[in-house]
């Protein structure tokens, strides 16, 4: 479930459990630095409440499935950088996931002062960027999409805006 939207209605269902349990317990992992949860990105607040937010671990070497793992390795390094910048710079960086009305999605969004500033999307393999990421992008504002990729060496400027870059190349 690392990376996927998580409904704790249905978790505690499926366990058995009261809702209030199961967000108990996903607060204490979060308390522990086990886990950490991304909220989908809205300009309406309440409706980003209400939605899943999805949770990765801070352990991503846990994760057996490499997409899965690969995924959380760039949500634990995206999420080191906004908070790095925000104490190193005294602006506000936040990260979220998007997702749009026909369920597709963006892994990350970076926020700077609650604006859309960069849109971020982890692929095991170089491929070009799928239209619903570019579409996403004018949206938000015009903003940078970079497609991370576990393929070493790759550095393409897809258009304008519209980076692939290999994971040893955005995170060195």
């Amino acid at each position: 479930m690392v990376g996927s939207p998580l409904s704790v209605a249905s978790l505690a269902g499926h366990l058995q459990v009261s809702p209030v349990t199961v967000k108990n317990y996903l607060r204490r992992l979060d308390d522990f630095y086990l886990t950490f949860s991304l909220r989908p990105f809205s300009h309406n607040i309440k409706r980003s409440l209400l939605k899943a937010p999805k949770f990765y671990l801070h352990d991503w070497t846990r994760i057996a499935e490499p997409a899965h793992s690969f995924e959380n390795y760039v949500a634990c390094e995206l999420l080191a950088r906004t908070s790095f910048w925000t104490d190193s710079t005294g602006r506000k960086f936040d990260l979220y996931y998007v997702r749009n009305k026909q369920k597709e999605e963006t892994d990350f969004l970076m926020t700077r002062e609650n604006v859309p500033w960069l849109l971020v999307e982890a692929k095991l393999a170089d491929q070009p960027v799928e239209k619903h990421h570019l579409a996403t992008a004018e949206a938000l504002g015009k903003i940078p999409v970079v497609q991370v990729c576990r393929q070493l060496d790759v550095a393409i400027v897809q258009r304008e805006r519209v980076f692939r870059l290999s994971v040893n190349r955005l995170f060195s």
